[in-house]
């Protein structure tokens, strides 16, 4: 510039608070955990499950594919405890509510009891979840249900290249 200042620097946006993204990455990875690992045909061998035993193994793995930051509830804005009431208030799960006879002695709000996969699934359909793991390097794969697609050749084109075409 003519007046001897130098041009303005683009300015980066750093959040301030990060929980909100925390909280957004738990419910993501709980909705991936839900539709995959705990789908509705598999939730009746694992239920009743512990919050803490959902989030251990099912959530972080879910993390891992989303590639999202490492869940830690320290930078979240819930608690295990809070996050799996307001799973419940959002109608995602019905958690215990240390009544059950067979779960005396749990804390009220720590068992997953039942996930409502319709409920999610209208919350979260297929095709906002997956949509996104379908736009990475599995691209160059054709997903079709007999596998990867292979170079078709006619009849004839076999023939040509047997010598036999004319």
């Amino acid at each position: 510039p003519p007046d001897g200042r130098s041009p303005p620097q683009p300015m980066a946006i750093v959040l301030v608070d990060p929980r909100p993204a925390m909280d957004l990455a738990l419910e993501l990875t709980f909705v991936l955990a839900s539709k995959t690992l705990l789908s509705a045909e598999r939730c009746s061998l694992y239920l009743p499950l512990r919050l803490d035993a959902l989030f251990e193994p099912y959530m972080k793995l879910a993390a891992f594919v989303l590639d999202a930051p490492e869940l830690d509830f320290a930078r979240s804005s819930r608690s295990l405890r809070q996050f799996g009431r307001l799973l419940e208030k959002n109608r995602f799960v019905t958690l215990n509510t240390g009544d059950e006879p067979d779960h005396l002695g749990e804390a009220p709000g720590l068992v997953v009891m039942d996930v409502h996969h319709h409920v999610i699934d209208d919350a979260y359909p297929d095709a906002c979840v997956f949509a996104g793991s379908a736009a990475g390097p599995a691209d160059d794969y054709d997903i079709a249900a007999d596998g990867p697609e292979a170079p078709q050749e006619s009849p004839r084109g076999r023939a040509d290249a047997a010598g036999g075409g004319g």
